[in-house]
């Protein structure tokens, strides 16, 4: 009976705390712990990564990036960026949900777009950066009869056709040749079994191409159009769940470019002893993307690209060929930039 009774007090005991503790934290502690909790809600969100895809052999995208990373824009902006370098297909690793944003050339994404994907174009980043080589001079450009292009369609075929009609080449006797690589497309055309190719990195055209007798042309010379500019793309789901990061990321590549713009020395230093390019590469590099400045050309308009929404489906043989585009561009993050 004694033992019976000390069980009952103990437990009696025992609620009693319990209450008192309860009591205790609803007088004093309940709006310290919802404090806490939202707060660590809040700093989860806003440490949350954003993944940004590019492809490591276009040169503008992977200086603009480390000036980024390097300069403290992105923490200045508080965002955490995870960057993945790529080789290519930035719009298929977009699509396929393996990156949040990718820095990427404009057809692809429309592409994407006119195939019922639901892409979104955010802001223009540059001009194309790449370089023609031919082993006719200028004067003969009109020579041209075999190209070697990436794979047919898509953007390289798209991009090599413009710079074909900015040469005057008569397209009509054009044959293409599908070469992957650039060390492949210079093998041949120092063979002469090709006449004209398309190469995305300087530092492979002034190392293996620019010493021998060959016609180099640069991107602005080209390929200088608004359907090939190298633009900020993401999801709209993207769009839904990370808006803060999203616009913080804008910033921070904003802030970048106007950087860039402004310090030529520092830049053109980077490029010589960072990324190993000679004076004279660094020199002409710098003065590609000064003149192909997204301070020009941030925001996306549909004026710019609706006239070459026709090639676009021919090209990408898209399934929804009259789609508006008017979904396509998501401004609102320029809009607002700081």
């Amino acid at each position: 009976m004694k033992k019976e009774v000390v069980t009952v007090i103990s437990i009696l005991l025992v609620a009693a705390a319990f209450i008192g503790g309860l009591k205790y934290f609803n007088k004093k502690g309940d709006d310290i712990g919802a404090v806490k909790t939202v707060e660590s809600l809040d700093e989860a969100k806003i440490k949350e990564k954003i993944k940004v895809a590019y492809v490591e052999a276009v040169e503008s995208h992977q200086i603009l990036l480390d000036f980024a990373k390097n300069k403290g824009y992105f923490a200045k902006n508080n965002v955490d960026v995870e960057l993945l370098s790529v080789k290519k297909g930035t719009d298929v690793i977009l699509a396929s949900g393996q990156a949040d944003v990718v820095l990427g050339g404009l057809p692809g994404f429309l592409a994407l777009y006119l195939n019922d994907n639901e892409t979104r174009w955010i802001a223009a980043v540059n001009n194309p950066t790449g370089y023609g080589v031919s082993r006719f001079s200028r004067e003969e450009a009109k020579k041209i009869k075999k190209v070697a292009i990436v794979r047919f369609g898509g953007m390289p075929q798209m991009m090599t056709i413009i710079a074909l009609e900015r040469l005057g080449v008569d397209l009509s006797s054009v044959e293409y040749v599908a070469i992957p690589d650039d060390a492949g497309k210079a093998n041949l055309m120092e063979k002469r079994e090709i006449d004209f190719a398309m190469f995305e990195s300087n530092k492979f055209v002034d190392e293996n191409l620019s010493q021998k007798n060959y016609s180099v042309y640069d991107s602005l010379e080209i390929t200088k159009d608004p359907l090939l500019s190298q633009g900020i793309f993401t999801m709209q789901k993207t769009i839904d769940e990370k808006p803060r990061q999203l616009q913080e990321f804008v910033n921070a590549i904003h802030q970048t470019i106007n950087y860039i713009d402004t310090n030529k020395d520092e830049v053109t230093s980077y490029l010589q002893n960072e990324r190993d390019y000679s004076a004279e590469a660094s020199q002409r590099i710098y003065a590609i993307m000064e003149k192909t400045s997204l301070k020009d050309f941030f925001k996306p308009e549909i004026e710019k690209i609706s006239g070459r929404v026709e090639m676009v489906n021919k090209e990408f043989e898209t399934k929804n060929k009259t789609r508006p585009i008017d979904k396509f561009i998501h401004a609102e993050f320029v809009e607002k930039v700081q």
